[in-house]
Formats: C-alpha cells, sequence, structure tokens
C-alpha cells in the first residue's frame, strides 16, 4: 500500500492521510481496482474500492498522480503573479502558487509546494475523493441543456517533505507494476471491452 501523511505544519492542516493500494487480481471482481482510504487526525472518514477495469487509459491516470508526486520538487516557489492597472484607476493584482492538479472521475489531487523559514521545502496536498455521483434534470433533455452530472466530494488536507510525496508516488507506481504483472501471469486480458484496443495485448 502507498500512503502519505502529513508530516510538517501540523497546526495548520491538522494530521491528515491518503492511501491508494491496487488491488491484487486473484479476485476477478478486484482486477484493476483500488482500496482508497483517506484519515483526519487518525479517524477513517472514507473508504472505498474504486475501478478503472472499464477504462480505455485504465491506470494511466491514477500513474500520472504518481509520477506528479515524484515530481513535485518542480514546484518548489513556483508562483503566478499578475498586476494590472486599468485606465480606471483600479488596480486587480494576485499572487498564487502554482498548482499541479491530476484528476480521475473519482480522486484529485491538486499539489503545490513553497520554502518557509520554518519548515524548508513544504509541500501542501488536497486530496478529494468520490463519495456519491449525481444528476439533476431529465437525461431525456440534454440536447436542449436539462441535464446535468454532479459529485459529492469529501476532501482533506495535508503537508508534507517533498522526499515524502517523492516516497509515495514511487511506491504507488511500483504496486501498479507489481498488479499489472500478477494480471499477465494469471492470463486476464487487458480489457474486456475489445473495442478500447486488442485485449491481449500487453506493454
Amino acid at each position: 500500500m502507498a500512503i502519505l501523511r502529513s508530516t510538517t505544519n501540523f497546526f495548520a492542516r491538522g494530521t491528515s492521510a491518503v492511501e491508494i493500494t491496487p488491488n491484487a487480481p486473484l479476485d476477478r471482481a478486484l482486477v484493476d481496482t483500488y482500496q482508497i482510504r483517506l484519515w483526519a487526525f487518525d479517524n477513517l472518514v472514507y473508504e472505498r474500492v474504486q475501478s478503472v477495469r472499464d477504462w480505455q487509459m485504465r491506470h494511466f491516470y491514477i500513474q500520472e498522480i504518481a509520477r506528479a508526486c515524484c515530481a513535485v520538487h518542480l514546484l518548489i516557489d513556483q508562483t503566478i503573479s499578475v498586476q494590472t492597472n486599468p485606465a480606471d484607476g483600479t488596480e486587480h493584482a494576485f499572487l498564487s502558487l502554482v498548482h499541479a492538479v491530476m484528476s480521475t472521475d473519482w480522486l484529485t489531487f491538486s499539489l503545490s509546494a513553497a520554502h518557509t523559514k520554518k519548515y524548508g521545502d513544504l509541500i501542501h496536498i488536497d486530496v478529494y475523493a468520490e463519495v456519491e455521483e449525481l444528476t439533476v434534470g431529465s437525461l431525456d433533455a440534454r440536447s436542449a441543456g436539462a441535464w446535468s452530472e454532479y459529485q459529492s466530494l469529501i476532501g482533506i488536507k495535508l503537508s508534507c517533505k517533498p522526499e515524502d510525496a517523492t516516497a509515495f508516488g514511487q511506491e504507488l507506481l511500483a504496486e501498479i507494476g507489481q498488479v499489472e504483472q500478477q494480471r499477465i501471469a494469471l492470463g486476464i486480458r487487458k480489457y474486456d471491452d475489445p473495442s478500447y484496443g486488442d485485449p491481449d495485448a500487453d506493454e
């Protein structure tokens, strides 16, 4: 299991943790699935099994989250600064850290980084997990714009050192690779739906 915990800045954000575990494909129902858990102050606040089995891109988006964590040091002190002086005399300005947002249908990571006097290099990560997907309006009226989808989410905030995020990303990538090798060894096809690609082709 790949677990990322708050290791710094407890006063501002409290202690939180996220776990992403690729499930072994020994149980056919768990092929291409993940165990997702979120903790807030040592309390388990979210626990779901989520699947990428019916996705054409399969594990790609979870791997992108992992790769972003591995490279999060590149975000340190990256900011967006905007200052304008319109002709009417008003001034609009803001300063923001650069955020890398990586997401799937049911999980989003927003990562930013800064250098602080107290903690040195510090990574801020907001994690949002889907609780429920909801619809409004009538699906039959979608062509007229009278239908939409939205999500109910749960989120945690955590702060850690760059090496913590990197270790999490590396562990997650390694575990995805391991379950993929297990799937291949068990003779389980890459896709159930052949329209997504050759179900027998593996990288």
